[in-house]
């Protein structure tokens, strides 16, 4: 995972008081919405835009269109259920498409399920960079190994974003989360709806629980599955990262006497990880195929079968066939300004190694991989965001899912958030991979409380799915 960054000047800071509306907010919310078939895959679909403020604590300055995209209830609808995958950055309508599979038929039925590109995102005025600076950005080390190479990832860092914020304009400084809850808060409300039903993944929980921060008396369902802890700031999060990817790895070699294709058989698990780890560090001669080897593992680790995948990969490279590891051409900067936006990180240089040393004598193998790199510390302002435990006093019960064994989203990330909210009710799900109802756990418990507002017990519950 690899969050990009540069110190610029100038940065807006967003309006973030739970309740507070900027004067002149109100006129987003009474929009008309003009509907058009966007029809996909032998889906019906209808999109639209809404025009949100640029900066929202200058709601009369310049404002943005969002791209929405619907999925009209099958049946008589409830109204409109939100959602957003995750990511940060996820696009709405793949999404959508997928969610109006996933869903459990009386969801699809009774629901508009609706989905967006977040501000800076796909079709919702997105970031983006100058070719040359991409491709400059992708010869940098993703993950150095001493404080030169450290200072030389910052400075290449530096120089792309710079760049990046250049071509994208003022929207690059608002792309984080509290605003994008404001904008949910309009897509509620041009919706037609008096409270807010969502559903988030991932990231996506971030968003729901800024929402809720923000406005707990709006909400009427909220479903929130693999949550991340609103409280952590960069060092934290990564430090975190690197424990769930390496549990995730470990839950991986553990079963690999039991694949005929796995690399790793009769070693312990011990000189298995030491054997990912120099796979990794045999890549960093290449950053962009090291990354897109971190990355890769990273998504078969969250995908309860993807252990095969990771067989197929490890085996390949291990034999020194990189075709497998063509690098991604697009770096994702809306991905690394929402990050950084979000996570407060203003350590030094030094800071940071010393850190990646610490981290690395108890992760091995993705200790080096995720701190390192990071640049958020050289961000605007060192990030915008204040995170800290949600409460969202006054919310009707939130529905909180955590899986034991997900490695990008920890259960103790889950557990935490769940204890913060005044009525946070968490299901827990036994297993590995990266997300629940998505893989059909919990649908009985999500369901019945989406469709009757009935919510798991204030102790919470496990699933028994």
């Amino acid at each position: 995972m690899v969050f990009l960054a540069v110190v610029a000047s100038g940065m807006g800071v967003p309006a973030a008081v739970a309740g507070q509306t900027t004067a002149g907010a109100d006129r987003f919310s009474g929009q008309t919405l003009t509907w058009e078939p966007c029809n996909d895959n032998e889906l019906v679909l209808d999109c639209t835009d809404v025009t949100v403020p640029v900066d929202w604590s200058r709601p009369q300055g310049q404002t943005i269109e969002l791209r929405v995209h619907r999925h009209k209830a099958s049946g008589p609808s409830r109204g409109s259920l939100l959602l957003n995958p995750g990511g940060p950055g996820g696009l709405g309508k793949p999404f959508l498409e997928f969610a109006a599979r996933m869903f459990s038929r009386p969801v699809i039925d009774g629901f508009d399920l609706v989905s967006f590109d977040p501000r800076g995102v796909g079709e919702s005025a997105p970031l983006s960079c100058p070719a040359e600076a991409d491709a400059a950005f992708r010869k940098s080390d993703p993950s150095p190994d001493d404080l030169r190479e450290r200072i030389a990832r910052e400075a290449a860092a530096r120089t792309w974003v710079r760049a990046c914020r250049a071509k994208s304009g003022p929207i690059f400084d608002h792309v984080d989360t509290v605003s994008a809850a404001r904008d949910l808060d309009v897509l509620r409300a041009v919706l037609g709806d008096d409270k807010l039903s969502y559903f988030g993944g991932s990231y996506g929980t971030r968003l729901g629980l800024r929402y809720a921060d923000l406005f707990p008396t709006r909400i009427k369902r909220m479903v929130l599955d693999a949550v991340v802890d609103p409280a952590q700031d960069n060092r934290a999060f990564l430090t975190d990262v690197a424990k769930g990817e390496e549990r995730g790895l470990d839950a991986y070699l553990s079963t690999c006497d039991d694949r005929a294709g796995c690399p790793f058989h009769g070693l312990s698990l011990a000189r298995s990880r030491a054997a990912v780890a120099k796979l990794f560090k045999a890549a960093d001669q290449q950053p962009a195929e090291q990354l897109q080897l971190v990355n890769l593992t990273e998504d078969y680790l969250s995908n309860p079968a993807g252990a095969p995948e990771l067989d197929s990969l490890f085996t390949a490279v291990r034999a020194g066939d990189h075709s497998v590891l063509e690098p991604d051409p697009d770096t994702r900067i809306d991905q690394s300004a929402i990050q950084c936006l979000d996570l407060p990180d203003r350590r030094s240089a030094a800071q940071v190694m010393a850190d990646t040393t610490a981290l690395t004598r108890k992760r091995p193998v993705f200790g080096p991989e995720v701190m390192s790199g990071t640049p958020c510390p050289q961000w605007p302002g060192g990030g915008v965001s204040d995170p800290h435990p949600v409460t969202a006093r006054g919310s009707v019960p939130i529905v909180l899912l955590a899986g034991t064994g997900d490695p990008a989203a920890l259960y103790e990330w889950g557990r935490s958030a769940a204890a913060d909210l005044e009525n946070g009710r968490l299901l827990t799900r036994k297993g590995n991979g990266h997300g629940s109802y998505v893989y059909g756990a919990c649908r009985p418990e999500v369901d019945r409380y989406l469709l009757d507002g009935v919510p798991p017990p204030r102790g919470g519950a496990v699933c028994a799915v």
